[in-house]
């Protein structure tokens, strides 16, 4: 599922399966999602997120997501210390950040919908009915990474 999300986002190094465990990749998609898609801090506030080797980092972490309002058992102390808090951590940025892909380009996608559904010939009753069910599959995806976190 990340994945995908990747390559929807255009992630530069979407073709490399993500390392979680490695830090800088894991710190440095951190950085980019925000840098390009989510946006939530000012220019001048990334400051501490983008110094990605240091040993403060963790707490900038926090802080990031703190602002994003994350949900709590993602933030916790060490959960991002963990692999399976840091999947979750970016389960959930990544549903974020296509969030705000999805509110930045809205107008385009709402019109270019209709075109995609008769090219593929979907009913537009069927075609919401499969978003749902992507949505769904979504939100579950990030509950099963909340559980592995025992968070």
């Amino acid at each position: 599922m990340n994945a995908t999300k990747l390559r929807a986002l255009e992630y530069p190094a979407w073709r490399k399966p993500l390392d979680v465990n490695d830090d800088t990749a894991f710190r440095t998609l951190i950085v980019w999602l925000e840098e390009m898609k989510i946006r939530a801090l000012d220019v001048e506030q990334r400051g501490a997120l983008r110094d990605i080797a240091s040993a403060d980092w963790p707490q900038a972490l926090r802080a990031y997501l703190e602002v994003l309002e994350c949900p709590a058992r993602l933030f916790a102390a060490n959960a991002s210390e963990n692999e399976g808090g840091r999947q979750a951590v970016v389960a959930w940025l990544l549903s974020q950040a296509v969030s705000a892909e999805f509110h930045d380009n809205a107008a385009q996608f709402n019109q270019a919908a209709p075109v995609a559904l008769t090219i593929v010939h979907i009913s537009r009753s069927v075609a919401v009915v499969e978003l749902f069910a992507v949505v769904c599959v979504n939100e579950w995806m990030t509950f099963v990474c909340l559980a592995r976190t025992g968070r």
